[in-house]
């Protein structure tokens, strides 16, 4: 099982920093993420999608033409690791989104598969569900820990003022 998502932009000149939309030549790149969630090691993960524009038209490249493209993310990548790889896609500043994705898995022992993009989706759903979940239990401790603390501090206010009772009755003679 793998997580993937994208995101449409492009490098800095450097290749250090990702932005949204186009570079300055019109270059709009895509960068994909990819998380093996699976047991096995990932060798190759390759993914080929269409560049649309605001009504979901496709839309080519203004230099090569072509609409669809594949991009090839190189592993290994083993079970529970991450990583990141960025390319350059298409000439064309009518592009807003891309549709059509298709992914194909292959793995070090030379088996694959091909999940769907609906599959990968609901596993993203998932496990931001998921994450949402140990936020919320985190939260729930860090309240705990919170209201234990103000018990303590309203236990010693009361010792405090017992003491401080005690001693004002013992400095009075009684």
């Amino acid at each position: 099982m793998v997580l993937l998502t994208y995101r449409l932009g492009h490098n800095d000149e450097y290749g250090i920093s990702w932005y949204g939309g186009a570079n300055s030549a019109g270059n709009l790149g895509i960068k994909f993420t990819v998380i093996n969630l699976g047991k096995k090691t990932i060798k190759y993960c390759i993914v080929t999608c269409a560049p649309i524009n605001r009504v979901g038209d496709y839309v080519s490249c203004s230099i090569t033409g072509e609409v669809g493209k594949q991009f090839k993310m190189v592993g290994p990548l083993e079970p529970g690791r991450s990583a990141e790889s960025a390319f350059d896609g298409w000439y064309n500043t009518g592009i807003c989104d891309v549709k059509d994705i298709k992914v194909s898995i292959l793995y070090m022992d030379g088996s694959s598969e091909s999940p769907t993009w609906e599959q990968i989706s609901k596993n993203v759903r998932l496990v931001q569900q998921r994450q949402q979940q140990l936020q919320e239990q985190e939260e729930k401790r860090r309240q705990k820990k919170i209201q234990g603390c103000f018990l303590w501090v309203a236990i010693l206010i009361i010792i405090i003022g017992a003491i401080n009772i005690v001693v004002r009755l013992l400095n009075h003679g009684i």
